[in-house]
């Protein structure tokens, strides 16, 4: 429910004036203090990137204010926006018209705190003994002491999957869920949506659950991007586990290399020796639990099948 139009008054600290999506689509990690800070700087670090390399850099938001950003993630139609913006400006001094690229480090970490004031952010549970997940260089049977770890990815996918249809699911057009578009800019922020929230989402929506969670995502939102494994941020496991990411390959199944072709990612939830539960997005166009075949034939000719398991690693 959207809030309530008030007075221009400043939120109380713990108050929720906004939907949650507000703060961790424009800082993606603000669930995660561990990870805020570097997710702010590679932020930072990417949009001066794509300034100076993109020939059609006018075209990206290079030159996106904190108030754009603001009223991009916690739009009016569902939030008392300009509540929000004033409040970080009054607390923080900054400008609203303040050009994001432009920003010092200790101006994200005082933008960070007081999103974290509006959002009613709480400290998270340190889990003492078992590492958060496996240690990259660890033999196999470390993976089952990641177990403990499914509950960070995971907690914030079930969060997703229980939001109403409406917030989970693709719209019909003409409309575009500002959620999954959410996803794509947490997943990968260089990668232009032209499609809206139709393109392909299952990458997007996995790595988003990685990212806010404190994890390293694939910065790129096709599920082969999990499969190449370019940063060495997971641990190829032999099977399904809870938790694993389980990555989905469609035919055809010539190329090894899988340089181009179709995919599908989600989260283990359960197994069989026949097929996989996974809780993943673009599951029949929302966000959900499905149940897909370990190898799916059609006659003698193979359709898709499981290719990895995965789980993400400490570095």
């Amino acid at each position: 429910m959207a809030a309530t139009k008030s007075a221009k008054a400043a939120p109380a600290p713990g108050a929720t004036a906004t939907r949650a999506i507000s703060a961790r689509a424009i800082f993606p990690s603000i669930a995660a203090p561990l990870a805020t800070t570097a997710v702010l700087r590679s932020f930072q670090t990417r949009t001066r990137e794509r300034r100076r390399s993109s020939p059609c850099s006018k075209r990206l938001p290079t030159s996106r204010t904190l108030k754009d950003a603001i009223f991009r993630y916690a739009p009016p139609n569902e939030n008392e926006s300009e509540d929000y913006a004033q409040f970080i400006h009054d607390n923080t001094g900054i400008a609203l018209t303040a050009v994001l690229a432009g920003l010092k480090m200790d101006d994200f970490r005082k933008i960070a705190k007081f999103i974290q004031i509006i959002e009613g952010w709480k400290p998270g549970t340190i889990r003492p003994n078992a590492p958060p997940a496996p240690l990259i260089g660890a033999t196999l049977s470390v993976a089952s002491s990641a177990a403990s770890a499914t509950q960070d990815w995971m907690t914030i996918a079930r969060r997703e999957a229980a939001l109403p249809v409406r917030e989970r699911s693709q719209w019909p057009d003409p409309g575009e869920n500002p959620r999954i578009l959410n996803y794509f800019e947490v997943c990968a922020p260089w990668f232009e949506v032209a499609g809206g929230d139709e393109v392909d989402w299952c990458a997007a929506f996995g790595n988003y659950c990685l990212v806010t969670s404190g994890h390293i995502g694939t910065d790129h939102p096709g599920a082969r991007s999990f499969s190449r494994n370019k940063k060495n941020q997971f641990l190829v496991l032999k099977g399904p586990k809870p938790g694993a990411i389980a990555v989905r390959r469609y035919a055809p199944f010539a190329d090894p290399s899988w340089a181009t072709g179709n995919g599908h990612v989600g989260f283990v939830v359960s197994w069989t020796n026949t097929a996989v539960t996974l809780l993943g997005g673009n599951q029949g166009n929302t966000i959900c639990e499905r149940t897909f075949p370990l190898i799916e034939m059609n006659g003698a000719t193979k359709e898709s099948e499981f290719v990895r398991f995965l789980m993400p690693v400490i570095v």
